[in-house]
């Protein structure tokens, strides 16, 4: 029930449910940059309380996200637990510098080095991609009507009049993470809107 929650849009009545969509996504996306790119602990304190702030602001019950938290807090400690278990020189690879805050058992040191590269995995995270997945596994594919044949006033088609297009059915294909369905929503939304006064 959680994890459903969590997934859906949750309806309220609150300053941050009726901002735009747009302006939402650019507070996260800068929101986001700006926690990645600084190790200022007074930056990322006052982060945080804008996070609380913004929660606070939006009324959404902390039961309602509950799931997403520990789920997020709990791998978290496992990523740190393996890479400490299994890399305990991980941090002096990379800064190429060893200071021992404190001597545990056997080979594990507990390093500044190691501190700051958790420190690096809890705000970087980085993801490599490896390769692209296979055409069986594709969202959208290329092909279509060309776009040149249709009129992008109206998405009528310059061939054939009353005839109107939309979505997939054009020659036009975009990266993961929303474009292709804002294709199909305006191209469609226009396309509706035309054939509508057409018939007037």
């Amino acid at each position: 029930m959680a994890a459903n929650t969590v997934l859906n849009y949750l309806p309220r009545q609150s300053v941050v449910h009726k901002m735009t969509g747009t302006t939402k996504l650019a507070f996260f996306l800068l929101f986001t940059f700006a926690s990645m790119i600084t190790y200022n602990t007074w930056v990322l304190l006052g982060l945080m309380v804008i996070s609380f702030s913004c929660f606070a602001v939006s009324h959404i019950k902390f039961k309602d996200v509950s799931f997403v938290f520990w789920f997020m807090v709990v791998f978290l400690a496992l990523n740190n637990f393996f890479i400490f278990l299994f890399s305990p020189d991980q941090g002096t690879e990379l800064y190429g510098t060893r200071v021992v805050l404190c001597h545990l058992f056997g080979p594990y040191d507990l390093t500044r080095e190691q501190r700051q590269s958790l420190l690096r995995v809890l705000k970087h995270f980085p993801v490599e991609v490896s390769a692209p997945c296979p055409v069986t596994d594709a969202i959208v594919t290329s092909g279509g009507v060309k776009v040149g044949e249709v009129d992008p006033k109206t998405m009528e088609s310059k061939l054939v009049k009353n005839l109107y297009f939309a979505g997939e059915l054009l020659d036009t294909d975009a990266y993961t993470g929303g474009f292709n369905l804002q294709i199909a929503w305006a191209t469609g939304r226009l396309a509706g809107q035309s054939a509508a006064n057409e018939k007037e």
